[in-house]
């Protein structure tokens, strides 16, 4: 009698880890053979000129500084505080800097500040441009309020995942960059891709613009 219940147990052992698999595989089966969708991104923001008058226009961009330990761009002082309680500095004419361990640009720091450059963009072509950062620690940059270039928080030197928008026409574009350098080394190199190129390169000097403060 004790055999025919243990054989009886191990049957019906058996019978259900084979009725567990089955299950399983079933599940497994039905749910491999679903193809995955993914949300279509849609095309890039359109935007158009600013329109600045071109005889008011000067090199480079409008800079200014705040000493801080930020963690993420997202905590710096908002932009209007960033102007009014900054200290302004020389225009920044390119933004292709390794600083290692020296000051970032004009500010006299090389640790814990912030930097704000607004200005103009001028993009010489309608089209797709993407825009990508190398950075240590956290940068943010939009033209005509189109985010294309996020990587916020601290981090030793990368790059950024490429983001684009499309030009509506040739001409000058809002552009307002935002970044930290918290401790350690520094870099800030800003690309672009041109409509129509395979490659990212340094956007060139000619390309930034500022009206002067008054």
């Amino acid at each position: 009698m004790q055999t025919d219940s243990s054989n009886g147990r191990y049957s019906a052992a058996i019978l259900l880890s084979l009725s567990l698999c089955f299950l399983f595989f079933s599940l497994f089966s039905s749910c491999s053979s679903k193809s995955v969708h993914l949300e279509d991104p849609g095309p890039p923001a359109l935007v158009t000129p600013a329109g600045p008058e071109p005889d008011s226009l000067k090199p480079g961009l409008m800079v200014y500084y705040r000493q801080g330990l930020w963690r993420n761009v997202n905590q710096m002082p908002g932009v209007t505080e960033f102007v009014e309680k900054g200290i302004p500095g020389k225009p920044i004419l390119r933004i292709d800097h390794r600083f290692k361990n020296n000051t970032v640009f004009d500010s006299g720091l090389n640790i814990g500040v912030g930097v704000q450059m607004m200005g103009f963009l001028y993009l010489p072509a309608a089209g797709e441009w993407q825009f990508k950062a190398q950075s240590n620690d956290g940068v943010e940059v939009f033209i005509e309020k189109v985010r294309v270039v996020s990587d916020p928080e601290g981090h030793s030197d990368q790059f950024s995942t490429p983001l684009g928008l499309q030009a509506e026409k040739p001409g000058w574009y809002e552009i307002l960059l935002r970044y930290f350098q918290r401790k350690g080394t520094a870099t800030l190199e800003l690309y672009w891709k041109q409509p129509g190129e395979s490659e990212f390169t340094i956007i060139p000097d000619k390309a930034y613009w500022h009206v002067p403060a008054s």
